[in-house]
C-alpha cells in the first residue's frame, strides 16, 4: 500500500494499493468468483433471480433504516 498526502490538507492521506497489492486484490476477486459460480451451478434460474431479489430489497430496507437512523 502507498500512502500519499493531499496537498490541499495534510491531514488527508490517500491510500493507494501498489502493482503487488492490486494483483493480489485481483487474484482474490478472480478466487471469489470462481467458488460463487460453482456454488450457484447447484441452483436454477429461478431460484437465482429470486435471491438476488431478495437479497436487493434487504440491501433498500438497510439503507433506509441506516438514512433514519441518520437523519
Amino acid at each position: 500500500m502507498h500512502r500519499e498526502r493531499d496537498t490541499r490538507d495534510r491531514r488527508v492521506i490517500y491510500l493507494r494499493l501498489t502493482d503487488t497489492g492490486r494483483r493480489f486484490y485481483e487474484e482474490c476477486t478472480n478466487k471469489v468468483h470462481d467458488v460463487v459460480a460453482e456454488l450457484i451451478s447447484h441452483f436454477t434460474e429461478n431460484e437465482i433471480n429470486a435471491f438476488l431479489n431478495t437479497y436487493e430489497k434487504l440491501a433498500k430496507v438497510l439503507e433506509k433504516a441506516i438514512d433514519a437512523r441518520e437523519g
